[in-house]
């Protein structure tokens, strides 16, 4: 395997790794929104984690399927 493919490779697994660690740390956090022992205030703050969450994720994805063809 040269160089760069060797590279790419790693890079994409960076992608998926990062990706993984968003998801779980998504679902935590939807699963503390969900809690029945929260004040309002505090379920707006996770709210904003949750949609910055989202974005991070989705950028990743971007990333992830521009790079299928290297």
């Amino acid at each position: 395997m040269n160089k760069i493919t060797k590279k790419n490779t790693q890079h994409k697994l960076n992608i998926v790794s990062d990706i993984q660690k968003l998801t779980n740390s998504y679902l935590e956090k939807v699963k503390k929104f969900n809690s029945l022992f929260l004040l309002s205030s505090q379920k707006e703050s996770i709210a904003k984690e949750i949609k910055q969450l989202e974005s991070q994720i989705e950028h990743k994805l971007k990333i992830s399927s521009m790079m299928k063809g290297y």
